[in-house]
């Protein structure tokens, strides 16, 4: 040990600079995005998930939405929503990925509980109906430009649909609470809220200004 006024040892001390693991880096599904095509049996994968017959035949006549449904991604951190339009139904399904297991809509307007995980740059997202009946698991990852959201079904065959972004979204979305009392987990609409979505640099400056 040192003595009281001389130099602490340094040969054995190991100097390099501590480095952190990074976060890695997520596809970016946010924005409108428009499906262009679909690749395998819309009609077999609508049965699976529960879709009635009239339903599956409305789907039919309309193409199943190609040229038409859209799909409203935003993903902020682990936090997930999409509104999906343009089909026979609107639907809007938000989960939080890596909690474990939650309830939901699935994307033909059924409930379901999802269990969402990042598998390298691929959202997974389990799938079972409310009485356990096991749903096509839904792949949702980047291919060029393209967004492909994929089902593979029981009896093995796969049901991929491709979107193409119409918009990014350079704006920020926030929710601005106008009632007190409501969950995290709560839907804005049934809260009351107003979502807002502006450039990030006019909301900083908004909240600055009442701050």
């Amino acid at each position: 040990p040192a003595k009281d006024g001389e130099p602490l040892p340094t040969g054995d001390v190991d100097a390099s600079p501590v480095i952190e693991p990074s976060t890695p880096r997520r596809p970016d599904f946010g924005g409108v995005w428009l499906l262009d095509r679909i690749d395998g049996d819309c009609d077999a994968l609508m049965s699976e998930v529960g879709a009635g017959w009239a339903l599956r035949r409305l789907a039919k006549t309309m193409k199943y939405g190609v040229g038409r449904m859209t799909q409203d991604v935003s993903c902020e951190g682990d936090d997930f929503a999409m509104v999906q339009a343009g089909g026979p139904r609107t639907i809007e399904m938000r989960f939080r990925i890596g909690v474990g297991e939650q309830q939901t809509l699935g994307l033909y307007g059924t409930p379901v509980v999802v269990e969402p995980v990042w598998v390298g740059d691929c959202l997974q997202v389990a799938m079972r109906r409310t009485d356990c009946t096991q749903l096509p698991r839904i792949d949702r990852y980047l291919a060029g430009e393209e967004m492909v959201v994929r089902s593979r079904l029981a009896g093995g065959g796969v049901v991929a649909r491709y979107f193409v972004r119409q918009s990014p979204r350079p704006a920020v979305c926030v929710v601005r609470r106008l009632s007190r009392g409501c969950s995290r987990s709560s839907s804005p609409r049934a809260c009351g809220d107003e979502v807002v979505t502006a450039p990030a640099a006019t909301l900083a400056a908004e909240a600055e200004s009442t701050a």
